[in-house]
């Protein structure tokens, strides 16, 4: 199963997948029963492996459709292009939620990049970025826990989020808390 989330915690525009696969194969014996063998424990060259190829066919995917610039640096307009708003509001996201501090009395705060979910520590369950795409494998649930299994589909099914956190401000502003505080301290934007 495939989820796909466009959020990352502080609300900037962070496309990501979470994908739920076994750890093993199942195989059909002769008589049709079937019966699951687990498979070891991937390693960080496995899990590289697996961002390389993925890296490898969203580029081959994203040149097919024409979706990439590909001429010399030189060669390309110093205009900004004219963005539809949805599409400006998505690459101010990109930036650190600039978008989201516009007229805020604390908008001369220093950018959060360190909430930069990309920023990912090194983990032996997370690969080396590949073109700008990394894996991590390091969340597993034991076989026949199927609680952990339903809390594990829950999180990747989430809605980007959650409504309880949302407050409308005295001024008419809404104000929206994060799950944690960010780094400077901050809960809410």
């Amino acid at each position: 199963m495939t989820f796909v989330q466009r959020f990352h915690a502080t609300l900037g525009c962070f496309v990501h997948f979470h994908v739920v696969v076994p750890d093993g194969v199942f195989r059909r014996a002769e008589d049709g029963t079937v019966t699951f063998h687990a498979g070891r424990a991937p390693s960080h060259d496995d899990i590289a492996h697996v961002a390389g190829r993925v890296a490898k066919r969203m580029t081959k995917w994203l040149r097919r459709r024409r979706l990439l610039d590909e001429r010399p640096e030189e060669e390309r307009s110093n205009e900004a292009p004219d963005l539809s708003p949805l599409e400006a509001c998505v690459q101010l996201s990109l930036f650190g939620g600039t978008f989201l501090r516009l007229g805020n009395a604390d908008a001369n705060a220093a950018n959060d990049v360190e909430d930069d979910p990309r920023r990912a520590g090194k983990s032996p369950w997370t690969a080396e970025e590949v073109d700008g795409l990394n894996v991590h494998a390091g969340v597993t649930v034991a076989a026949g826990d199927r609680v952990g299994l339903e809390r594990l589909c829950r999180y990747g099914a989430r809605p980007p989020f959650s409504l309880e956190r949302l407050s409308l401000l005295p001024n008419g502003r809404v104000a929206y808390l994060l799950r944690k505080p960010r780094k400077n301290g901050r809960r809410t934007w």
